[in-house]
């Protein structure tokens, strides 16, 4: 598969304008990034949904839905978001850059920790690690250098998550902005240490919460919820949010909403489709060792298919369990560490199958 130029938001903007669909801006966000909503397939009822990129860091399932965009053949009416964090899918030079209001270039750790020194205002540093934070303008922005263990790209947020927690006063400084730190996957093609970023916000409970977070919150962050009002103004019947999981196994996240049995074959469906036995499967029981708290609350009615609310009083809901009211939302999770363009194939693939399925419901 031949993957399209997509470094910024302005090349996702114009992979659009190219297609000739019809298009709309659902919002701008910070340093005025569009988010853009794509109108393909047909024209009946329920439509469908399928976004991408609230995690910048997951670069497959932004290709996978720009692909889409371009090959999805259905009655159904079809909405695209691809790219749900313009900020951060620049990369975190480029998310320096905007806030200093200049061109930044990093290349690599010892550059980022001393742009942040130099250029921004550290409020936390970590003398026995690489832990720098820093505020720039109004953002905050972090680094830290990856683990020797590439296993999980969690570990910042995870320990930014627990400062948080363990020390209020800096919290309570922090509440209500927006983080940046660099993507740190240093050997998965398409992101690098640096070619992406990822962003997220200090909630006012103290609490650090992506953009596929706080759906439940009263007033969340323009992504969210711009989010939230298309899928409210839209009632899909089918939803699909293209992500990027660990390691290279395929799994995905189900919200089942009020026809489960109906998902579970949709969810068996996305799995045959990219899959030739279990033993390529991430299971539920690898994910509670990376997120037990996550992991604890779901169950996995057929292998790799990880079924729950997810909802923490910190994060808020999940983008899926807010969804889940209107039809079953699948959170497809291709592993990372496949090459780029086979990691796109296996998502539209699990996308296909997943519209062909529920395609059947509604044929005459």
């Amino acid at each position: 598969m031949e993957l399209p130029k997509c470094d910024t938001n302005d090349d996702v903007l114009q992979l659009v304008r190219e297609s000739g669909r019809d298009y709309e801006v659902i919002a701008t966000t910070v340093y005025g990034l569009e988010l853009l909503c794509v109108r393909a397939g047909g024209a009946k009822e329920p439509p469908i949904l399928i976004t991408a990129g609230s995690h910048a860091g997951e670069p497959a399932g932004v290709q996978a839905a720009l692909s889409l965009m371009d090959s999805l053949e259905t009655d159904h009416a079809v909405y695209i978001v691809p790219m749900r964090d313009p900020f951060a899918w620049g990369g975190f030079g480029r998310c320096l850059g905007l806030a200093l209001g200049q061109e930044v270039t990093i290349e690599n750790h010892d550059g980022a920790e001393k742009c942040l020194a130099d250029r921004g205002t550290v409020v936390y540093r970590e003398a026995e690690s690489s832990l720098v934070i820093s505020l720039v303008g109004d953002l905050i922005f972090a680094s830290v250098r990856p683990p020797q263990d590439p296993s999980t790209r969690v570990v910042l947020e995870q320990r930014l998550r627990k400062l948080m927690s363990d020390d209020p006063t800096l919290a309570l400084l922090l509440i209500g902005m927006r983080a940046c730190w660099p993507c740190n996957e240093t050997e998965v093609e398409g992101c690098g240490d640096f070619d992406r970023a990822f962003s997220s916000f200090v909630t006012p409970q103290g609490v650090m919460a992506d953009l596929n977070r706080q759906f439940s919150f009263a007033y969340p962050p323009t992504e969210v919820s711009c989010m939230r009002d298309l899928v409210d103004s839209l009632r899909p019947g089918l939803i699909l949010d293209l992500h990027e999981g660990f390691g290279s196994q395929f799994y995905a996240f189900a919200d089942l909403g009020e026809e489960p049995d109906e998902a579970v074959e949709i969810g068996s469906a996305i799995l045959g489709s990219v899959l030739d036995g279990e033993n390529h499967l991430y299971r539920l029981s690898h994910l509670v060792t990376v997120f037990p708290e996550i992991g604890e609350r779901l169950t996995e009615p057929v292998p790799g298919l990880m079924v729950g609310a997810i909802e923490d009083p910190g994060q808020g809901a999940s983008f899926g369990t807010y969804c889940h009211r209107y039809g079953p939302c699948f959170t497809l999770e291709s592993g990372m560490y496949k090459p780029l363009a086979a990691r796109v194939e296996q998502i539209v693939a699990g996308s296909t199958a997943a519209i062909s399925t529920f395609e059947k419901r509604y044929r005459a």
